[in-house]
């Protein structure tokens, strides 16, 4: 089965999606080697980060809401994350621009170790307080995949998978995605959102069904 999912690495819900449909496709042993595909979606893509910014003070300013309903919100966010084992320190999260967290995406699924890719800059992000836009974070991730430093460099330091992430994007319009996550199952069958995991397991017969 193919499943397609436009993603954005600043998401909490993206993350909280993904455990969902690992759940899901656990509970679905007939689903068997599940082709799983990220897509690059930036809910952002024109942030600029001239100073550290804290993600309640972001949210507050996006939203024009005060610090502590900011706060409230990304607790609740929090909590959803607890009931499917995550852990998140949005207090610790560092705002940037992911554009170049989805190039290394691409990158990754170049030398087919996407998918611990994506967990892994998800982990950076909300559970360890990395900066996502930063060559360190991707050379500490990419030692962890058994990348070599050299590689990690040379794509830092160019233009490559520019015209991925753009096209990923532009399938999205296509799709007349508006947020993320969205998962596409088949090319046919399409759950948008962090859904409750019965919602995946819907879409995974279904889907199944009519491959």
């Amino acid at each position: 089965m193919k499943i397609e999912i436009w993603s954005d690495i600043a998401c909490p819900f993206c993350y909280i999606g993904k455990r969902r449909l690992e759940q899901a496709l656990e509970a679905s042993p007939e689903i068997l080697h599940p082709n799983i595909i990220y897509k690059s979606y930036q809910l952002a893509p024109q942030l600029q980060v001239t100073e550290p910014t804290s993600l309640n003070e972001y949210l507050a300013k996006v939203k024009g809401i005060s610090i502590e309903q900011a706060k409230e919100m990304n607790a609740y966010v929090s909590n959803m994350a607890t009931e499917v084992g995550l852990h998140f320190h949005i207090e610790q999260a560092q705002l940037a621009n992911t554009f170049n967290a989805h190039r290394f995406l691409h990158l990754a699924k170049s030398l087919q170790c996407q998918l611990k890719a994506k967990e892994l800059l998800l982990q950076a992000y909300f559970c360890e307080g990395k900066n996502v836009d930063q060559l360190e974070t991707f050379v500490n991730i990419g030692e962890k995949l058994n990348i070599p430093h050299s590689t990690i460099t040379d794509y830092w330091h160019s233009k490559n998978f520019e015209e991925d992430v753009r096209l990923d994007m532009y399938e999205a319009q296509q799709y007349q995605i508006t947020g993320v996550p969205l998962f596409l199952f088949n090319e046919r069958i399409a759950v948008s959102g962090a859904q409750p995991l019965d919602v995946f397991l819907r879409a995974l017969k279904r889907a199944n069904e009519l491959s």
